[in-house]
């Protein structure tokens, strides 16, 4: 790995913990915040999904690579069943709007999600 990378995973990470950062700042000062916690952790969560996607790390292959999964899980975790799938519809369309060679693989794990919310609700 040469020192481009390092810099490049160094930021991905600084766009996953930036957020989360923030989101505790902002409710251990305000109180009020509270109630919309929810809101608050989809906004943040979604802004680094965004950021992650934006700014992928480079290999020398030419392949790309992001760590959008982890503020992806957060949301599922820490917000909802609903906040999450929000999240993944707006993963996909974002995803859209870049472009690539991997949106191919975008579209087929979008056609292959539905066999597994199907599943799970059932």
């Amino acid at each position: 790995m040469g020192i481009n990378m390092f810099a490049q995973l160094f930021l991905q990470i600084t766009f996953i913990v930036l957020p989360i950062l923030i989101y505790y700042s902002l409710l251990r000062n305000n109180a009020a915040l509270k109630k919309y916690k929810m809101v608050l952790t989809g906004l943040l969560c979604g802004l680094s999904i965004l950021l992650c996607m934006s700014f992928p790390i480079s290999f020398t292959t030419g392949n790309m690579m992001d760590l959008r999964s982890i503020p992806w899980v957060i949301a599922f975790l820490y917000g909802s069943f609903p906040l999450g799938i929000l999240l993944t519809i707006f993963m996909f369309v974002y995803r859209f709007f870049i472009g690539g060679m991997g949106m191919y693989c975008c579209v087929y794990r979008l056609f292959n999600l539905h066999h597994w919310v199907i599943l799970v609700l059932s």
